[in-house]
């Protein structure tokens, strides 16, 4: 989806020898570069958004990426 799945779901799938092609939208990539180098910097992620949304589940789920990444999603 364009709006991305999240770290865990795209793992799962490589894991099991699924081929995936990233459809992911690039103004969506850019916002998630963004919540990747905040948790790199040691940043709380402030996203606003529904959390049971996909997108904003997508979005925090980048912070993975980061030891210690954190993320607060604020409707």
């Amino acid at each position: 989806p364009a709006f991305g799945v999240t770290m865990e779901a795209f793992q799962d799938l490589q894991s099991i020898g699924c081929v995936l092609v990233d459809t992911t939208c690039g103004s969506v990539l850019l916002v998630w570069k963004r919540v990747e180098s905040y948790a790199r910097d040691g940043f709380t992620a402030v996203i606003h958004g529904k959390y049971t949304h996909e997108e904003s589940r997508a979005t925090a789920s980048q912070v993975q990426k980061q030891p210690g990444g954190r993320y607060v999603i604020v409707r």
